[in-house]
């Protein structure tokens, strides 16, 4: 069950007892955060100057974001990239078409539904 648990141990034997050991705190936390939904550059938007920075609306203050690049199609991953804000500057080739997509990360490690994707293309 989800929830924050507070745990201590102590030995003991058939005559003694230790003391008490620290409280300890665990969360356990398996709910992952929401979607995120993509903003800028607008779906689809072509002649993008570089560097673009892609931005999409925050999840939670806590969260950070995994940002997932394509090149040329919508299956040629070309990296992906760790963002502490709601936002990440790509510096990419004349030309390039680009299709783009984030994950929310809570602090727990739990990774949201992959926004949609969104495409664009870097000015010539």
């Amino acid at each position: 069950m989800e929830g924050t648990y507070q745990w201590r141990v102590r030995a003991e034997n058939g005559t003694t007892y230790s003391e008490w050991s620290p409280v300890y705190t665990l969360t356990y936390d398996k709910t992952p955060p929401p979607a995120v939904t993509p903003t800028a550059p607008a779906n689809n938007a072509t002649d993008v100057s570089t560097p673009v920075i892609l931005q999409w609306q925050s999840a939670s203050a806590q969260d950070q974001y995994k940002v997932l690049i394509y090149r040329n199609s919508e299956t040629n991953l070309v990296g992906t990239y760790a963002s502490t804000t709601n936002r990440y500057t790509y510096s990419g080739s004349r030309g390039e078409v680009i299709y783009w997509q984030v994950r929310a990360v809570d602090p727990a490690g739990n990774e949201s539904s992959p926004s949609p994707k969104w495409k664009f293309t870097i000015a010539p």
